[in-house]
């Protein structure tokens, strides 16, 4: 888990969250303005409530800690279905007439198409990764005591980055080898 926790930098983890969050607006807004067959435009009781939620589970998840804080999300999906539950304005029809198992339709829609939004997500993963990168390669120079710049990224066996490693495993096998026996 160590190993994963390294690659998933707070940097990717938070352009991941936001992608996640930008792609899914357009069917999101909808619900959260309260849009239905009754109020195509939407309804205000509907909108506060959701806003009131969303301020909720913010203030769960920065006043909670530990395992409490990880359920804030949870817990705001608890007490928005028990509000609108009480205000009778939860159908669970739908989860009651689903099948149980099934398999997902129109997994092929057609022919691909040029889609901005995805552009737009692609660049933006791409800047994630390149600051990643770039965080740990000064991550590294810092570990190697080399100077942080990028021409000591760049020389191969010359460069500073492999003086600085070699530097490092030699001065830890003399003092592997200089260790009193354990007996």
């Amino acid at each position: 888990m160590a190993r994963l926790g390294r690659a998933f930098t707070p940097n990717v983890v938070g352009v991941i969250l936001l992608l996640i969050a930008l792609t899914l607006i357009p069917y999101l807004l909808p619900r959260l303005i309260g849009v239905s067959s009754t109020h195509p435009g939407g309804e205000g009781a509907v909108f506060g409530f959701s806003l009131s939620l969303i301020l909720f589970i913010t203030v769960l998840a920065s006043r909670l800690r530990g395992f409490l804080q990880t359920t804030a999300i949870m817990l705001g999906i608890l007490a928005g279905s028990l509000g609108f539950w009480a205000w009778a304005a939860l159908d669970l029809t739908p989860v009651r007439d689903a099948s149980w198992l099934s398999l997902p339709g129109g997994l092929w829609p057609g022919m691909p198409r040029f889609s901005l939004s995805a552009v737009l997500s692609s660049i933006l993963a791409y800047l994630a990764v390149a600051v990643n990168a770039v965080g740990a390669c000064m991550a590294w120079a810092g570990c190697l005591d080399t100077p942080r710049s990028p021409s000591g990224w760049t020389g191969g066996l010359r460069s500073p980055a492999w003086r600085g490693w070699r530097r490092r495993v030699w001065a830890l096998s003399e003092r592997w080898a200089t260790r009193p026996a354990q007996g």
